[in-house]
């Protein structure tokens, strides 16, 4: 199980470096979403017939394209945080991101679902690069996200949620946009973190879900701990 914290990202905007590299950023921009567009429609009709046949559904498809001002604020930030860092080096994953809503009903098909529809994206020719899954107790997210790479080179997201993990997700979020602004006081990201995490708790957790590597051979469990 990976303990560690990913940092939370900074809520506040970003200064530009140089004209030279601006023009740099919004050429890998355009490029993230073109290729965003490019392999909208038949992943969003492949993903809308595997959730259906689970008896799920695909949610939130009008936010599926990351906004340019999003695409272009997070290339910064990473720039941010590393002052070497040259913009062709930036990887941004969820130009285009889906979420899939799977019930655990009956027992243990939020796990199968899982299962079988990142094997039959592989099969699609969809690489799957990473399977972060936050379902064990104890912090203030539960959910599986998925990294696929599709062959078009564009990294693309796609999470598994339960109808109770949404709604958490969705009344917590007040909190944690607070949370991750950079003058938040660490006493208070704190004290955030625990509103947060407590609701969690009542999550019921997909059977077979924590079991290693049960969902794909790159999946890892992830529990996330308070900010420091």
């Amino acid at each position: 199980v990976d303990t560690s914290a990913p940092p939370l990202p900074a809520a506040a905007a970003v200064p530009t470096r140089s004209g030279g590299e601006d023009q740099a950023i919004d050429s890998l921009a355009d490029r993230l979403e073109r290729k965003a567009r490019e392999l909208e429609p038949s992943t969003t009709e492949r993903l809308e017939k595997l959730a259906a046949a689970a008896g799920g559904a695909m949610v939130g498809l009008e936010h599926r394209f990351k906004t340019r001002s999003s695409i272009v604020r997070k290339i910064r930030q990473r720039l941010s945080t590393d002052p070497e860092r040259k913009v062709v080096a930036v990887v941004i994953n969820d130009a285009l991101r889906y979420t899939m809503r799977v019930e655990d009903r009956p027992v243990g098909n939020y796990d199968r679902t899982v299962r079988s529809v990142l094997s039959e994206l592989e099969s699609a020719g969809h690489r799957i690069t990473e399977v972060k899954n936050y379902w064990p107790r104890g912090d203030n997210y539960s959910g599986v996200n998925s990294v696929l790479l599709a062959d078009n080179g564009l990294e693309w997201e796609l999470q598994f949620h339960t109808r109770a993990s949404l709604q958490a997700q969705k009344e917590g979020r007040p909190y944690y946009e607070e949370m991750r602004r950079v003058d938040t006081p660490p006493a208070r990201k704190r004290v955030l973190f625990d509103k947060l995490a407590a609701p969690w708790e009542e999550i019921p957790i997909p059977k077979g879900v924590l079991e290693p590597r049960s969902l794909h051979a790159n999946e890892r469990i992830i529990l996330r701990g308070p900010p420091r």
